[in-house]
């Protein structure tokens, strides 16, 4: 086979059981999750990966399966959000709760040293999660 038939053969291999954790990630239709102060966001994590983007550096984005069953991204780029996911440690079938509480003043005052801050709690999966 060529190069050209290969690119051009179908690639669309369903995956065995040692790959269903992969199959199960590169089809998640998840969008960021945007939230102002207040907001929450709770659900089973899916997943987690780890974003590079020069602006903000490496960062996790957790991957979110809400009780309603919409796929949320939660990019931890922001310095307190990226450490208390670090801390917490989510692996798949986690239940997860973010709250967002809005920028705080820093130590310098004057907007000097402010920053966004949020609140992560994350807990095994329960037997009686349905979703």
């Amino acid at each position: 086979m060529t190069t050209k038939q290969a690119t051009e053969a179908s690639h669309d291999i369903t995956p065995g059981e040692d790959y269903a954790d992969l199959d199960a990630m590169v089809q998640v239709d998840a969008e960021p999750w945007m939230p102002k102060s207040g907001d929450r966001l709770f659900g089973v994590v899916l997943g987690v990966e780890t974003a590079d983007y020069s602006e903000y550096g490496e960062y996790p984005i957790v991957f979110i399966q809400t009780p309603d069953g919409t796929e949320v991204a939660f990019h931890a780029f922001h310095t307190v959000a990226k450490t208390a996911i670090l801390r917490a440690d989510p692996r798949p079938g986690n239940r997860i709760g973010i709250m967002y509480k809005g920028q705080k003043e820093g130590s310098g005052g004057n907007g000097k040293n402010d920053y966004e801050n949020y609140r992560v709690v994350v807990r095994p999966p329960r037997d009686d999660d349905t979703f």
